[in-house]
């Protein structure tokens, strides 16, 4: 393949990659608009009795045994959706990055899912249909952890630090989850274990996306000196 050319390839597919990678970054929204909206609340919003579903909530009524007004349940909803669709298309353009194999498509697709979850959950908030919202948001929940645990296989071999960051984030999730469901909280309240539940993922995005742009960045520096060596 002429040196050219295959510069050219390279550094496409390093940008596909960083471009996701960046949007990974930025899912670090929905965790930022989440305090922004709990900070709204008149009545005060407590992280670890409120749901986090409570922010999305469209009404100003009691709701399963908790006071909920959230001014801001557009802008957390709406930050949702983008959290979701953040999650999909940075797992489809950083698929190159992942070691190849069935592994790291079973994560991807996992995350995808995940993505899909949260947005059903904001669509479809919780005093409009309590079950449909919670079936997405489980949904979310184990398709994020899930998730987390393959792609810490597929990384095993290849990034052994990245994978062992990645295996606490999903099991540490997953744990809680499972938590969460079976209604034993930990002394942390519903909002407590949920966010344990939840928040490691976003951290996890929040690292991967930087190791990601730093080692496509070094990829792609190394490109043009192995194809000039190659010329040569």
């Amino acid at each position: 393949m002429p040196p050219e050319l295959a510069r050219l390839i390279s550094g496409g597919w390093m940008n596909v990659i960083r471009v996701g990678a960046v949007l990974w970054v930025l899912a670090l929204q929905n965790l930022i608009v989440e305090i922004v909206a709990a900070g709204a609340w008149r009545t005060p919003y407590s992280f670890g009795e409120h749901a986090i579903s409570d922010l999305g909530n469209t009404a100003c009524a009691p709701f399963e045994g908790r006071d909920v007004c959230s001014p801001l349940h557009a802008a957390f909803n709406a930050s949702q959706v983008a959290f979701g669709v953040l999650i999909i298309a940075g797992a489809a353009l950083t698929a190159r990055w992942w070691p190849r194999g069935k592994t790291r498509t079973a994560g991807l697709i996992l995350l995808g899912l995940a993505g899909a979850g949260a947005i059903g959950a904001a669509l479809v908030p919780e005093n409009v249909d309590l079950p449909t919202h919670n079936l997405f948001a489980l949904v979310a929940f184990a398709g994020q952890n899930i998730g987390l645990l393959v792609l810490a296989a597929a990384l095993w071999r290849v990034r052994r630090g990245a994978a062992v960051f990645t295996l606490l984030c999903g099991a540490v999730g997953l744990v809680a989850t499972a938590m969460l469901v079976s209604g034993s909280y930990a002394g942390l309240g519903f909002g407590g274990i949920e966010r344990v539940a939840a928040n490691p993922f976003v951290l996890w995005l929040l690292v991967t996306g930087v190791l990601i742009l730093v080692t496509a960045r070094r990829g792609a520096d190394a490109a043009p000196r192995l194809t000039g060596a190659a010329a040569s």
